[in-house]
């Protein structure tokens, strides 16, 4: 078993138990994919317990035909799917925090209709270094700063099982097993 599948089950047993509900917030990046794909492979969690969470930020044409073609490839549950178009505005620059903010305080409703604090994410190491420094160059403060790394959000657990991996691992692993 490659060493990611390996430890990402380690991560499971030591955290979960099959019967748990889980989210999966998914952006059809390399990254989700990958998680999503780990998720899928570990045959850990019972299928009806795995729901999806797609964001089309509806910034490019597109964008939901890459969710439609995602969910088709990767025979995602449609049951247990969900799909939330953002309206944001054409406003560039705020729209990374109104999408982040927006983003959340939907998983904050969808995990309380699905009845799971569990939601995972597929940031990877070049993701926390890459917020860190955009943060730092922003003069933000140590609250700022320290958010980033946070593991709960409001009443949610915020799992980041690819944390400890680079953006090239994960590209090495996807390429490994084929996926788009």
């Amino acid at each position: 078993m490659p060493l990611i599948q390996n430890q990402f089950l380690k991560y499971l047993q030591k955290n979960f138990s099959p019967k748990q509900k889980i989210l999966i917030s998914v952006s059809c990046g390399i990254d989700s994919t990958v998680l999503n794909y780990l998720i899928n492979n570990s045959r850990f969690f019972n299928l009806e317990n795995i729901f999806y969470i797609f964001f089309d930020h509806q910034k490019r044409v597109e964008g939901k035909y890459e969710i439609e073609k995602f969910i088709n490839y990767y025979g995602v549950n449609k049951e247990n799917t969900f799909i939330k178009k953002l309206k944001l505005g054409k406003n560039e620059t705020s729209f990374q925090n109104k999408a982040r903010t927006a983003r959340l305080q939907y998983i904050i409703k969808l995990s309380k209709l699905i009845d799971t604090d569990e939601v995972f994410l597929g940031h990877h190491l070049d993701d926390f270094k890459e917020s860190y420094f955009i943060r730092k160059i922003q003069s933000s403060n140590i609250l700022g700063l320290s958010n980033i790394f946070n593991e709960k959000f409001d009443k949610l657990n915020i799992h980041r099982p690819l944390v400890t991996y680079t953006k090239k691992q994960i590209k090495v692993y996807a390429r490994k097993n084929n996926l788009i």
